[in-house]
Order: C-alpha cells, then sequence, then structure tokens
C-alpha cells in the first residue's frame, strides 16, 4: 500500500504533464535547465568552445522542437536572465571576450562534475539538470530518483474516484448491515416476546424483569460500555445477529476466540451444562434469566445508540458524498475552464506563430522587393548606358557618314577631273591622229616620190631583172615581215613588260636610220653614177625599202601601243580602232601603192633624178615624224601611267564607295535596329517605371501591413505574457486547492477506515453476545421443564 502510493504521481505532476487535448505529453524545461543542458552538451564535445546567448538559444530552441514543445516568445532575455542565475550560482563562468564580441560562458569544472554525478544515475535531461541546480542551490543532499510511472489520460482523477468507490463500496456494506440488524432485531424482538410469553406461564418473570428495569433506571446505568463503542442517548443500538434455527443455534460458524471489549463479562453457558444438583430447576432459571434479560436489555440498548450513530454517520457521510461530488463537479468545471484557457492560449500562439510566418513572408517580400527594384535601378542605368552609347555611336556614324560624304565629293571631283584629263587626251589623240593622218599624207607623197624614182629607173633595162630579184627578194621579206607583225600584234599584250626593250630596238633603229642617212648622203656623192653602180642602186632601193619596213614597222608598234592604251582605257576604244582601221587603209595604200611600184618598175628610172628631192623632203618629214613619234610616246606614256593611276583611283574610289555604300546600308540598318531598341528600351523604362511605382506602393502597403502585425504582435505578445501569468496563477491556485482537498479526502479516507474498523469491532461483539445469548437460551431451554 506505502509503496503503490509513493509510486503514485502527484496531481500537480500529472496536471503539468497533460496536454490541453487529454494525451500525456513530455513536460517543458524551464529555462535555466535549457542552459545547463546546452552548457553541458557543448562541454562533451571534442572542440570546446564557449558559446554565446544566441547559441544557447538555438541549442534550447532545438531541444523544444524535439519535444514538440515551443520555447516561448521572450525566450531570449529569459535564457540570458537564467545564464546570469547560474553564474551567480558558480555554475557558469564567462569566457575573455575577445575585442567587440558577445559575451561567451561555459561550464566550471565543478557543475561539470555535479552534471556527470547526476547522470551517471538519473535518465532524463529534465532529472539530470534539475539534480545539478538543487545541489549548486545549496541542497547537498541527493534528491530522491522518481520512478516512471505509465499514468493515464484520466489520471488526474484518479485517486477522488477510488476514494468515492471505496466510499460508496462502504456504504453499500453499511446499508447491508443495517437491513440485516434490522431484521434480526426484529427476530430477536419476536423471539423475546414468545420468550415472554413462555415466562408468564412459567411464574412471570416479566413483572421481576420490568421491576428491576425500572430500578436499574432509577439507579442509572450499572454496565460498562465497551471500548470504541458510541451510544446516543444511553440508547444501545439493536444487534446484528443471524436468526436462530429451530433448535436455538446460530446459522454460522462463529470463531473459536472473541475479542471482547472492556468490562463485558463472558456469560456463556454451553448448551450441554447442567445446573448442581442441590439447585431445583425453575430457581435456577430464574435466578439465571434475571441477569441475563437486564444484560440483553443494555445491549439491546447499546445497538439502538449504534443504530442512531450510524443512521447519523450515514447522513453525514451522504452529505459528503454529496459534498465530494459537488467538489469533483467543480473541479471538473475547473479543468475543462482551463483546458479552454490552454486551448485560447494555444491558439494565440498559433496566432503568434502565423503572424511571426506572415511578419517573415513579408520581410522576405520586402527583401525581394527591393533586390527587383535594385535590379530595375541597375537596368536603368544600364539602358541609359546603353542609350548614351547609341547615341554616342549614332554621332560617330553620322560623323563617319559626313566624313565618307565629303570623300564622296572629294572622289567625285577626282573623276571629274579624271573625265576632264579623258577628254583631254580625247583631244590629244585627236590630235595625234591628225598627225597620223599627215604623216600618211607624207608616206603618199614618199611613196610618189618612189614611184617617180621607179619611173625613172624603169629606163634603166639593165638594172630592171637585179631589180625584180631584189624585189623578189623584198617581196618575201615583206612577208616575212608581215608574219612578224601578225606575231607581234598576238604577242602584243606580252610585249607591255618589254617596252624597255623596244626602245633600245627604237634606238638601234634610230641609229641604222643615221646609216640611212649616211647612206643616202653617200648615194648623193654617188648619184651621178648611178648608171655605173647600178648594184649601189638596187642595195640603196633595198635599204629604203627596208627603211620603209621600218617605218611601217614602226606603224604598227604606234598602232600595237595605241591599240594597248585602247584596251586599258575603255573610253577610247572607238577612237583607237578608227585609228586602227585608218592605219590599216594605210597599209592597203602602201601595198597598191607597192603593187603600183612593182607595175611601175619601168617608170623607176626616170623618177631616179627626182629621188634626191624627194629623199630629202623625206628625210625632213622623217625627221619630223621621229620627233612627233618620240613626243606623242612620251605623252602616251605619260597619258597611260595618269590612266593606269586614274583606273587605281577610280576602282579605289569605287571599291571605298562600295564599300562606303555597303556600311551606309549596315549603319542605317543598324541606326533602325537601334531606334528599335531605343523604342522599345524607352517603352521597357515606362513599364518599369510603372511596376516601380507599383512596386512601391506595394512596399509602402507592406510597411504599413508590416507595422500592423508588429503592432499586432506585441499586442499578442502582451497578451500571452499576461494570460501566462494568469494560466501560472489559475494552475497555483487549483494545484493548491487539490493539495488542500486530496488532504482533505486522505483525512477523511482515514477517519472512514477507522469508523469501519469500529463497526467491524462492533459486529464481532454483537456476534459474541448473539452466540451468548444462543447459549443461554439453549441452556435455558434444557433446564425448562418438559
Amino acid at each position: 500500500m506505502a509503496r503503490h502510493r509513493a509510486t503514485r504521481p502527484s496531481i500537480a505532476s500529472v496536471i503539468s504533464t497533460t496536454s490541453t487535448n487529454g494525451t500525456r505529453s513530455r513536460t517543458k524545461l524551464s529555462y535555466e535547465q535549457n542552459a545547463l543542458l546546452a552548457l553541458a552538451e557543448n562541454n562533451l564535445k571534442k572542440n570546446k568552445k564557449s558559446l554565446n546567448i544566441s547559441a544557447i538559444v538555438k541549442a534550447a530552441e532545438r531541444r523544444a522542437h524535439e519535444q514538440g514543445l515551443e520555447l516561448g516568445v521572450r525566450a531570449r532575455p529569459s535564457i540570458k536572465r537564467a545564464v546570469e542565475k547560474l553564474s551567480e550560482r558558480g555554475a557558469v563562468v564567462e569566457a575573455p571576450r575577445k575585442g567587440r564580441s558577445p559575451a561567451e560562458y561555459h561550464l566550471t569544472p565543478q557543475a561539470v562534475k555535479i552534471y556527470n554525478d547526476a547522470k551517471s544515475h538519473r535518465r532524463s535531461d529534465m532529472g539530470i539538470a534539475k539534480e545539478t541546480i538543487d545541489i549548486l542551490k545549496g541542497n547537498t543532499e541527493r534528491p530522491n530518483k522518481r520512478r516512471r510511472s505509465s499514468v493515464s489520460s484520466m489520471a488526474a482523477s484518479s485517486p477522488q474516484r477510488a476514494t468515492i468507490t471505496k466510499l460508496k463500496a462502504e456504504l453499500a456494506t453499511a446499508r447491508s448491515e443495517i437491513e440485516s440488524l434490522k431484521k434480526s432485531n426484529s427476530d430477536l424482538l419476536d423471539q423475546q416476546l414468545d420468550d415472554d410469553d413462555d415466562d408468564d406461564i412459567f411464574g412471570s418473570p416479566t413483572r421481576s424483569i420490568n421491576a428491576h428495569k425500572d430500578k436499574d433506571l432509577a439507579t442509572g446505568p450499572s454496565f460498562v460500555p465497551t471500548r470504541n463503542l458510541s451510544f446516543l442517548g444511553n440508547h444501545p443500538t439493536r444487534p446484528t445477529t443471524p436468526e436462530p434455527t429451530e433448535h436455538g443455534s446460530p446459522e454460522y460458524d462463529a470463531p473459536g476466540e472473541f475479542d471482547f471489549g472492556i468490562g463485558m463479562p463472558e456469560e456463556m453457558t454451553p448448551p450441554s451444562s447442567s445446573p448442581p444438583d442441590a439447585v431445583r430447576p425453575e430457581q435456577v432459571q430464574v435466578d439465571q434469566m434475571t441477569p441475563q434479560k437486564s444484560e440483553m436489555v443494555l445491549k439491546m440498548e447499546r445497538l439502538e445508540a449504534a443504530m442512531s450513530e450510524l443512521m447519523l454517520e450515514k447522513a453525514q457521510m451522504a452529505e459528503e458524498i454529496i459534498g465530494l461530488k459537488n467538489q469533483v463537479e467543480h473541479e471538473r468545471q475547473n479543468m475543462n475552464r482551463l483546458t479552454e484557457v490552454q486551448h485560447e492560449a494555444d491558439l494565440v500562439r498559433v496566432e503568434l506563430a502565423q503572424a511571426s510566418k506572415d511578419r517573415d513572408s513579408a520581410l522576405k517580400e520586402v527583401s525581394f522587393l527591393t533586390q527587383d527594384n535594385a535590379a530595375l535601378e541597375r537596368r536603368c542605368v544600364e539602358v541609359t548606358t546603353a542609350k548614351q552609347q547609341l547615341e554616342s555611336n549614332v554621332s560617330k556614324l553620322n560623323s563617319e557618314i559626313e566624313t565618307r560624304v565629303t570623300t564622296e565629293a572629294e572622289v567625285r571631283t577626282c573623276l571629274a577631273d579624271a573625265t576632264q584629263e579623258l577628254e583631254e587626251t580625247k583631244r590629244s589623240l585627236a590630235f595625234s591622229q591628225d598627225e597620223v593622218q599627215r604623216l600618211t599624207e607624207a608616206l603618199d607623197m614618199a611613196y610618189t616620190t618612189s614611184a617617180l624614182l621607179n619611173d625613172n629607173l624603169s629606163a634603166r633595162d639593165a638594172t630592171i631583172v637585179e631589180l625584180q630579184a631584189g624585189h623578189n627578194l623584198m617581196d618575201k621579206q615583206l612577208q616575212t615581215l608581215r608574219g612578224e607583225a601578225t606575231t607581234l600584234r598576238e604577242s602584243l599584250a606580252a610585249v607591255q613588260d618589254r617596252a624597255s626593250l623596244a626602245e633600245a630596238a627604237l634606238s638601234e633603229r634610230e641609229s641604222q636610220v643615221l646609216g640611212l642617212k649616211a647612206e643616202q648622203e653617200a648615194m648623193r656623192a654617188t648619184i651621178d653614177g648611178l648608171q655605173r653602180q647600178k648594184n649601189d642602186l638596187l642595195s640603196e632601193k633595198t635599204e629604203i625599202i627596208a627603211l620603209s619596213d621600218s617605218l611601217k614597222a614602226n606603224a604598227e608598234r604606234d598602232l600595237a601601243k595605241i591599240n594597248n592604251l585602247g584596251r586599258e582605257v575603255e573610253g577610247l576604244n572607238t577612237q583607237i580602232g578608227n585609228i586602227r582601221d585608218d592605219l590599216e587603209i594605210a597599209l592597203l595604200n602602201n601595198q597598191e601603192l607597192r603593187d603600183k611600184t612593182e607595175a611601175d618598175n619601168s617608170t623607176y628610172g626616170r623618177l631616179l633624178a627626182e629621188r634626191d628631192v624627194t629623199i630629202a623632203e623625206r628625210d625632213i618629214h622623217i625627221a619630223k615624224l621621229k620627233s612627233n613619234t618620240r613626243a606623242q610616246a612620251q605623252q602616251l606614256a605619260e597619258r597611260q601611267s595618269r590612266i593606269n593611276q586614274l583606273d587605281a583611283a577610280l576602282a579605289r574610289s569605287t571599291e571605298t564607295i562600295g564599300s562606303l555604300q555597303s556600311s551606309q546600308k549596315t549603319l542605317e540598318v543598324e541606326l533602325a535596329a537601334a531606334k528599335d531598341t531605343i523604342g522599345a528600351l524607352n517603352q521597357k523604362i515606362g513599364e518599369l517605371e510603372a511596376k516601380d511605382q507599383t512596386n512601391t506602393k506595394r512596399i509602402a502597403e507592406l510597411k504599413s501591413d508590416l507595422s500592423k502585425h508588429k503592432n499586432s504582435i506585441e499586442d499578442h505578445q502582451d497578451m500571452i505574457s499576461k494570460l501566462e501569468l494568469q494560466l501560472e496563477k489559475l494552475r497555483n491556485i487549483e494545484l493548491e486547492s487539490l493539495r488542500r482537498r486530496r488532504a482533505r479526502i486522505e483525512a477523511e479516507a482515514k477517519r472512514l477506515r477507522d469508523e469501519e474498523a469500529d463497526l467491524t469491532r462492533e459486529t464481532i461483539d454483537v456476534d459474541q453476545w448473539d452466540e451468548g445469548l444462543s447459549q443461554s437460551r439453549a441452556a435455558r431451554s434444557s433446564l425448562a421443564p418438559s
């Protein structure tokens, strides 16, 4: 019994460990215990570090989350105060600070030793922390180890229910005993009446008994009450005896020994006892009946007093049971009210948690909006820089376009100059064509003179054959020269790089012309003896033909050069073609003249005298032609170089114009794209500005909501603190009232146990008295006359 009471948890512990929904939950550690456990766990690590308040709060929150509990709103200042209390008790020491770092703490060696000692025989963190704190407070004695007990959800009222059920059982037993006492009393009265009737028949002992009763009442009670028996108005309660059998003995097995009360005489006569022989049966019966009846009356009075007292106690017990029921109902109402308050506190905590979550989400949204705003500002700055860069690029493009326009104007001026120079070259070519015509005319005159000479030579029949042979040879040479001319025409493109060689050949041919001049002078000296020097005339004729061929070759070279110039200059192709046609006509005329010379060989001798004059004129013309050809060659070379330069400049200008046009097109495309991008960026800037305005409005709204949330959170915190204080007060009040009620109930239970023991003793006494009475009746019946 004592062990069961020791292992039973207290009502305060049951209430503190019972959640609002009726399920058993783990007890909540105090802030001081949380701080001590956090520092102790840190001391067990390999890398021991001093902890600041934030680390201790984090460890306490982790432990509370592991237990499924909330640490509380004001955890940080409470843990700070708890650490200060632990430092005052000598359990915690502040570590030396490093600069402006926050204060850090660690356990003292004494606290570590006490903690390890408590951990060696304790299981739960709460028991270890509580024992360590109690020892540090000054309680050197180790607290008793609490046994774990599995308490159900309805353990809060188990002692009361046990006492109530016990009281109900006792009340039921008392009721059954009262009913049995009533029944047995009625049976005894009936039996007594029967006995009285029998005594009246045998000598009327009733009168003596009544007289004796009156005497006893007058003189006072002459009996000593038994131990632990209460009487009301000197009237004993009626005894509770079983119904006697027809043989006069009770129908139960009585115990061997009876514990009679103090002062109660043991007057029991066994049924088999017999009176002495000297006494008569009638006298013995009368003497035995008088004290038995007086004793029976006393016992009856005692039983009646005990019955009345039992009835009063029954009424009192009924009143107390009703009071206990009311008290239990009041306790249930208080528990329901406490559960409602706890539910309200939980709801407030949930609302606070939701408000904190809303505040965190609002802060996150504000941070996101600030980041978006910063990103938008950076984007706006980038857009403005890009816009400025595009403006600078546009200005650069405009400057480049202006420079290109100026270069195009310069190129156009250069082209105009080139066209003017081309016109000048055309005019010079026309002048050269006039010169060529004059040269052809001079050649015609030379041919005419040669024809005259041939007419003069025709008279010389002796030299005709030789002249014809030489003429044939000259024809062959002319054919070869014509073949060479055709080959030269074909290789005219390759001869351009050999201009220097051509000039050297031209100088050689000029030396040959000088030699021809010398030979002409020799011919002039020997002109009187032409008759005698036919071979010399023939040689002179061949030389003249060679000279004319060389002139023709020079003319053909000039024509080739002109053709080359005409190929290179596209604008002069037609004029050069005309010149070529004129030269071909001249060649045809020359061929015709040669044919005429062949035909007029007869007249060649006749015109030989006039040949000297014509040769002189021809020399003059040749000199003029040479000078003209040299000047024209130089002019042509200069014009060719100028044309080449102009062509190169024109090609460069066309290339630059093409590149400028392409770049202009690309710049126009880029400018259009830049304008489009600038428009899009302006539109986006407008959208971003509108979004920024909405974001600023939203930020302002969120700030106002945040301030409202902060105010509501502060109000909720104040309300929660007030509710916690009220809840703590109510809990303390309820615990105190429960302790008092428990003490009263335990005292009442003790009193009821004592009364139950008294009742059991009285029932034993009544049973003993009934046994004695039955024995005396049996003796009396045995002594009665048959």
